[in-house]
């Protein structure tokens, strides 16, 4: 299911990536969302709802301030940004912390379990 969002490039970002002794290569992926189905609903809406969303949005603002987002991440949670692999995890961390707080703000936490099954996965 394609949520319509990605986070690509980091522009925002290279700083980052400017420290660090080995290239980056651009293969590593992560998806940041939600596993339940009826997920698409509330950030689409449908015929008898309005759209509460929340994973473009949270998407938006992390690329926004990719730099910012993952300094955030990589300090709160004590990752430290050696490699390629962390500052992409700390992205993608990012991505689902604010989806979660975005959500969690427009009430979408009536509908069950949609915030707690926020999460991240690596792909490649």
């Amino acid at each position: 299911m394609s949520w319509g969002v990605s986070l690509t490039g980091f522009d925002a970002a290279t700083d980052l990536f400017d420290a660090l002794e080995t290239d980056f290569d651009g293969d590593t992926t992560y998806i940041a969302g939600p596993t339940v189905e009826y997920a698409i609903y509330n950030e689409l809406g449908t015929s008898k709802m309005e759209a509460r969303p929340f994973a473009r949005p949270a998407a938006e603002r992390v690329q926004t301030n990719t730099a910012t987002e993952v300094r955030r991440i990589s300090t709160s949670q004590g990752i430290p940004l050696s490699n390629e692999e962390n500052i992409i995890r700390c992205a993608a961390l990012a991505v689902q912390a604010r989806m979660k707080e975005i959500a969690d703000r427009k009430g979408v936490r009536d509908t069950g379990q949609l915030i707690n099954s926020i999460r991240i996965e690596k792909v490649s």
